[in-house]
């Protein structure tokens, strides 16, 4: 399926004008506090009131974005297959230095304020309230293949590769062999 699709009143419906999301695959999707929609369909990305159906194109500066992330703060992470991180603030985006330009594939902000990124074939970087960035190897191969990262109320940071769910917590990585290719993690 293409474009973006929505569960509702008991059906699965197209969501969006027709020729929206024409062909784009959406690879996330993030209702923010203020009401809206952002959908990442590549390039653009695209927002939208979450009861309407007009997505309007929102111009970014890299192409081929994967993901959106909202921390504390209200900014907007978007991680981008070849490009890195960029953050959009109120007032514009920034690429953000001292992050490898490889595949971001997820993004994860914690309640300290810091914002993980699953570099693909790196790991984890942790980028910092004051913008340090600091990466932490995960580990080689199929254990370096990243997919997935969320935190949890404890402070831990979870994260999927296609070799183990991993869990990062008091600076130390702890694995789990037997859940692999974790593509999703979820907090609830």
């Amino acid at each position: 399926l293409r474009g973006l699709y929505r569960w509702r009143d008991g059906s699965l419906r197209r969501w969006g004008r027709a020729g929206s999301f024409a062909a784009e695959s959406v690879t996330d999707v993030l209702p923010d506090r203020e009401g809206r929609v952002w959908a990442i369909a590549r390039r653009p990305v695209l927002i939208a009131d979450a009861e309407s159906e007009d997505f309007q194109p929102v111009t970014v500066p890299v192409d081929y974005c994967r993901t959106i992330v909202q921390d504390r703060e209200g900014s907007f992470w978007l991680g981008t297959a070849a490009s890195g991180i960029t953050r959009l603030r109120p007032s514009a985006f920034r690429n953000i230095p001292g992050l490898p330009r490889q595949e971001a594939r997820a993004i994860a902000s914690d309640a300290a304020g810091a914002v993980w990124v699953a570099i693909t074939g790196r790991g984890l970087a942790r980028i910092a309230p004051d913008g340090a960035v600091r990466e932490i190897p995960v580990g080689t191969g199929v254990d370096a293949e990243m997919w997935s990262v969320e935190s949890d109320a404890a402070g831990a940071i979870w994260f999927g590769t296609a070799g183990a769910l991993g869990v990062w917590r008091d600076g130390q990585i702890e694995r789990f062999p037997a859940v692999r290719n974790v593509h999703a993690i979820f907090r609830d």
